[in-house]
Formats: structure tokens, sequence, C-alpha cells
């Protein structure tokens, strides 16, 4: 949703510049009269001052902004403060428009993890969670260390994924730019000598020449249908409606369901990690996990066995009724209950299979590469013989 900046007046008449959330301007003045202050103007949308909401604008980076915020909590400066040293020394403006709004949201009262919940699509969805565990146990600066490591871990994750793939992918967009370059140019310029001639075709070429015709005919609806496909692929991958769905469908698939699963799994356990080494209770550490978890069904899953733990049973325990997750995580829970050091076993876990969620990509982009250029010299070889036939027989006498 996004964020409206209003002129309020507070309840002893002080005025003061507000921030937000809402469907509408209505919606935002309703949220804001229930934190006790009157709206008397709208001063535009919240993101107003980030520079534009262009596909070119600068966007708030939450871990960025965390990573700078860390070390001055950590150092025991206090929080309205840390903000505001953040603020003044960022050199970008999302990041000081959001220490703004947050120092603002601190001076009306409100708690951090409620900001940061009512900004929940610029921060990710363990980050609000985290917070209030850590202002619960009174350990906010902790949480926000081991948060701003978690943070940093996936965007390095992330960041690998995309430059292991980039090359990958420019071959794909190059070897249809080939190929739609044969198709599109040199072989009608083929087809219009045999016209010309009055020379037969053989099958090969009339094939050839059949598929670039069917090309040059249908172009407009086959753009037309790639756009529907991948709208409606991305529908599916993005609308929170059809989280279940996506999820039940993409854990059936041979491969990728097993990357997936490696991936959600490395985050649960780091994410309990994290949290109960930073002194959150168990039970809430598990509650909050699981809520942290992408994959839907994963994610229910240890909510359910979540409540189990207030029936006395072990963690280790619970979670062998999660079907989704590997055998080797409760087996690796049960030795760290036994030893007394949970979080370091589910940190050794987590990273286990980080690692091995790494070396499946790199072994899947490693075979991707040399199929996508052998897909692309088939082709293209397959094209410049049939049209080298096509040579030899406008070379030959009638």
């Amino acid at each position: 949703m996004p964020l409206y900046r209003f002129k309020t007046a507070a309840a002893d008449g002080k005025l003061a510049e507000s921030v937000a959330e809402g469907e509408n301007p209505g919606d935002a003045e309703r949220r804001l009269r229930s934190r006790g202050l009157t709206p008397l103007a709208l001063l535009g949308e919240g993101e107003g001052k980030n520079g534009g909401n262009g596909f070119f604008a600068p966007r708030f980076d939450a871990v960025d902004f965390t990573d700078r915020l860390v070390p001055l909590l950590e150092a025991g400066i206090s929080l309205e403060r840390a903000l505001s040293i953040v603020g003044e020394t960022s050199e970008r403006e999302p990041e000081k428009e959001m220490a703004r709004q947050l120092r603002q949201g601190l001076h009306e009262g409100r708690r951090l993890s409620q900001l940061v919940r009512d900004r929940s699509n610029q921060f990710p969805r363990l980050y609000a969670n985290a917070v209030e565990a850590g202002e619960e146990a009174g350990a906010l600066p902790q949480v926000m260390a081991e948060l701003r490591r978690h943070l940093l871990e996936r965007r390095e994750t992330r960041n690998f994924i995309l430059s292991s793939s980039a090359y990958p992918v420019a071959v794909s967009f190059i070897s249809l730019a080939v190929i739609a370059f044969l198709l599109g140019h040199v072989v009608p310029r083929f087809a219009a000598i045999f016209q010309n001639g009055h020379r037969k075709m053989g099958a090969a070429t009339e094939l050839l020449v059949g598929i670039s015709n069917g090309l040059a005919t249908w172009w407009p609806l086959l753009i037309v249908l790639s756009i529907a496909v991948t709208s409606g692929l991305w529908w599916l991958l993005t609308a929170p409606s059809q989280n279940a769905r996506r999820d039940a469908l993409i854990i059936r698939l041979p491969f990728l369901g097993h990357l997936v699963m490696l991936m959600n799994t490395a985050i649960l356990c780091r994410t309990m990690a994290v949290l109960l080494r930073s002194g959150v209770h168990l039970l809430k550490s598990v509650q909050i996990a699981s809520r942290a978890v992408p994959h839907s069904g994963l994610g229910d899953s240890v909510a359910a066995a979540a409540s189990r733990l207030r029936q006395g049973e072990r963690l280790s325990e619970a979670l062998r009724s999660c079907p989704l997750l590997p055998a080797l995580v409760p087996r690796m829970l049960a030795v760290g209950e036994e030893t007394g050091d949970v979080e370091s076993m589910m940190t050794k876990v987590a990273e286990r299979y980080d690692l091995e969620f790494r070396n499946r990509v790199k072994a899947m982009l490693a075979l991707f590469e040399p199929l996508i250029i052998a897909v692309l010299a088939a082709v293209v070889g397959s094209v410049v013989i049939v049209m080298f036939l096509a040579i030899q027989e406008l070379s030959n006498p009638k």
C-alpha cells in the first residue's frame, strides 16, 4: 500500500508532519485518527521525496539501511539518535526519508516493529517479527545484529544466483536474436530467388520457408501470446492469493522443487538460530520462523508444529511431523537438544543446506550453458545446411 504524508495535529495541539499507509488517502486518514492524530492537510504521497516513483527512481534498500543502523545500536546509541545519524549520513534519499519517517513514528509513541510492519512492502517478511521479538526480549541491538548478518547472507546468495545466471540468459537472448534474423531476413531472400527463378524447392527448404512465412504472418499473435503467458506466470508467481497453488506446483517439479526446499530449509534454520541466539523464547522463535519461510506449505507445517510445543513436546519431535522438512533437520536438532546448544546446531544445518543449494545451482547453470550453446548450434547449423542445399539446387541446371 502507498504511504501518504499529512499535516497533523496531536491531542495537545502540536502540529507535525505524519506519514500513514493506506489503500487511499481516506484510509490513511482513518489510520492516523486511530493513532490519536487529526489530519489537517494532505501533503502528498510518502514516497515523493525519494525522487519519484518511476522505474528508474532510487529504491529503499532495507539491507543497506540495517547495515548502517546496527553498528550504532551496538555502540549503545539510542534508537532515535541512531536513526537520526543514519538519515544525516546517508547519501541516498530513500534511506533519509525512511529514517525520518521512523523517527517521527517513534516520537508519536509507536514501536519500531509497528512502524516496520506498516511498511511491509519495503522490508523483508522477517524484519518486523524479529524486531518485535527483540523489543519484547529487551535485546533489540543483539537481534538487529543477527538480522543484519542474516540479510547480508541472503543478499550474497541472491547475487550469486544472478551473477551465475547472467551468461546463460545473455546466450539465450543472443540465440533467439540470431534465429529470428535468419528466419526473418535471410530465408525470405532465398525463397524470393526460387520464386523468381521458377525453381522447385526441396522438402527441407520448403519446410524452412514455411516456418519463416508462418512467423512473418503470425508474429503479432505470437507476441500477444507471449505477453499473455508471461503475465499469467507473473501473476501466479506474485499474487498472494496464489501462494498455496504456486508452492504446491513448484514443489512437484523434479529439480526445481528440491532447490526450493533446500533454500527454504536454510532460511528456516538460520532464522531460528538468529532468534534463539538473541535470547528469544523457543516457541516465539518457531512462530516467527514459520512466517519468515517463503514456501507457504513448509511455513504452515512448522506453525502447526509450534502448537505441539505448548503440549510439552521437544522441538525435534514436533518438527518430525513436517512432511516437507528434510529428515536431517529434526535429527540434528535432537543432537543439539541433547548437548544444550540448539542454536549452533541450527546454524550448522543452515550452512549445510546453503552450501548444497549453491552447489546444485552452480551445477545446473554449468549444464545449462552448454545445453543452450548446443541448441543454438543445432538450430543455426540446420538453417545453414538447408540454405547450402538450396544454393546447390540453384546451381544445378533445370
